[in-house]
């Protein structure tokens, strides 16, 4: 009798999973104790644990648009400006020569023997600065204003220059204005 009670207690105690007392165990509650603690999940974080910080915006794009400028010698002369304009996400290079080539914008004046000779607008602001590489674009169809800088004796390319010029392209925009003084000039002589 003694050996079918012993049988009988394994037996039921592995059909209970081990377990004899009728009093819950408090690491079978997978969310709270008997006295409404919160506790974490097995193998989760704590609920005291900070969440996953939230991705932040990029920085904004300059309101104005950025100009630059950049001068090479040869047997042309050249000057390069850009308007790198961040209101509607293009790029716009206006070319000089020096002595000048052709006149393609006759109603933009600039010193000396410097001429307008070309003029293009881009999408896209990225690399948009004078002296980078230019990808085919929408070419001016006329414009209006003056280029200008201080001619110095002995400084033959200038070193700052201002623009205050309109051009025309005959797409949306059909216009764009450049409004920049003292804007400097890589490789000036």
């Amino acid at each position: 009798m003694r050996t079918a009670l012993r049988f009988l207690g394994i037996v039921l105690l592995a059909a209970c999973g081990g377990k004899v007392s009728t009093v819950p165990d408090p690491t079978d509650t997978p969310a709270a104790t008997t006295t409404g603690t919160a506790r974490p999940p097995r193998g989760g974080s704590s609920p005291t644990s900070q969440p996953d910080p939230v991705p932040q915006p990029p920085p904004p794009l300059p309101e104005k648009a950025e100009y630059s400028a950049q001068a090479w010698l040869g047997g042309l002369d050249h000057l390069e400006v850009t308007k790198a304009d961040y209101a509607t996400n293009t790029c716009t290079r206006v070319f000089l020569t020096n002595p000048a080539s052709s006149k393609q914008f006759p109603n933009v004046s600039a010193p000396s023997d410097w001429a307008v000779t070309n003029a293009v607008r881009t999408s896209g602001v990225k690399g948009c600065a004078a002296g980078s590489p230019t990808k085919d674009g929408v070419p001016a169809t006329d414009g209006k204003g003056t280029l200008a800088w201080k001619e110095d004796p002995g400084v033959y390319l200038p070193c700052n220059l201002s623009v205050h010029a309109v051009l025309l392209f005959a797409t949306t925009p059909t216009q764009v204005t450049f409004d920049a003084d003292d804007v400097a000039v890589k490789g000036c002589q």
